[in-house]
């Protein structure tokens, strides 16, 4: 993959959401996470910068599966800058893990890498095709094109389902069965996909980009119609929650029962994911959680709020 030509596509992308989609901006500069990887040029090597209190600029968070292989792991024997197996350490970086990925510039997104020594564009492009033109002028030009990435698209936008009804797709992108980058998808304000097929986009405003700009509205055929309402991909959630955040808790309140559909659609997608360590199960689930914390659901037992057990 031609890594300049991905840059000024994913440019395009980012210049067009933050000039014209005001849900997906921000009115000043977050704060650094307690730790950034600066990067300064592509000559030389990144370094561990750990920030100042308050210290705030735009930054660019990552979104990876993590486990599996072996893999470079900080531990208290690899200096200061490793604190990774510290539990105390661990445990503040977990609490502000929403921050991280909702403050983000942007998120880049490994989605179809298995592991940490895949690489961020896995694999390679299998969807292209040689054509011969007859064009006298252009005989010794080559053209190539590429067949529109439809098993990537309906892995990335439409994989939440009603798993206890039967309905379930083939989840062919391995970032789409993990615990930890479930939140991550649905907390940050910008996604920019990448995988062996191509780039692709997503953002709170419910903007859906892809390099071969196929990405059409998809229905399941052996889905009842009527269930075709709960079948939402994650851009939709991500724009109704946003949504209703900005239109204030007195809506909210008055859409109640639908918020804990909403919620109830969301833990059931999130309870096929796979976890390295199953005690993250719960922590991983707190950041979306907190999103909902602002329609006044009740209080919230370990996945579950208080009204749920009202309206059921």
């Amino acid at each position: 993959m031609n890594c300049k030509v991905a840059a000024h596509k994913a440019g395009q992308w980012l210049g067009e959401c933050t000039d014209s989609h005001q849900a997906c901006s921000k009115r000043e500069k977050p704060v650094l996470p307690k730790r950034v990887v600066r990067l300064a040029s592509y000559n030389v090597s990144p370094v561990l910068y750990e920030t100042a209190d308050g210290e705030r600029a735009d930054y660019v968070a990552l979104s990876y599966c993590w486990g599996g292989e072996e893999h470079l792991l900080t531990t208290q024997n690899t200096i200061r800058s490793h604190q990774a197996d510290d539990p105390i350490d661990w445990k503040e970086a977990a609490s502000k893990f929403d921050s991280v990925y909702r403050d983000a510039l942007i998120t880049v997104s490994a989605t179809a890498s298995p592991n940490t020594t895949s690489g961020i564009f896995c694999g390679q492009r299998s969807h292209r095709h040689k054509l011969r033109t007859h064009v006298a002028s252009m005989d010794n030009i080559d053209i190539y094109m590429r067949q529109a990435c439809s098993t990537t698209h309906v892995g990335l936008f439409e994989h939440l389902n009603i798993i206890g009804n039967g309905y379930q797709e083939e989840e062919v992108l391995p970032i789409l069965g993990r615990g930890w980058t479930f939140q991550e998808r649905i907390l940050s304000r910008r996604l920019l996909h990448c995988s062996s097929e191509e780039l692709a986009w997503e953002c709170v405003s419910g903007d859906i980009h892809c390099e071969c700009a196929s990405i059409v509205p998809y229905t399941r055929p052996n889905v009842p119609r009527e269930m075709h309402g709960h079948l939402r991909s994650i851009p939709d959630i991500k724009k109704l929650v946003e949504g209703r955040l900005q239109n204030g808790v007195s809506e909210a309140w008055d859409r109640t029962n639908s918020l804990l559909r909403e919620w109830q659609e969301l833990t059931v997608a999130y309870s096929s994911c796979q976890f390295t360590y199953s005690r993250d199960r719960l922590v991983a689930l707190e950041g979306i959680a907190q999103k909902f914390q602002h329609f006044r659901l009740g209080p919230y037992f370990y996945g579950m709020w208080g009204r749920i057990f009202i309206f059921n």
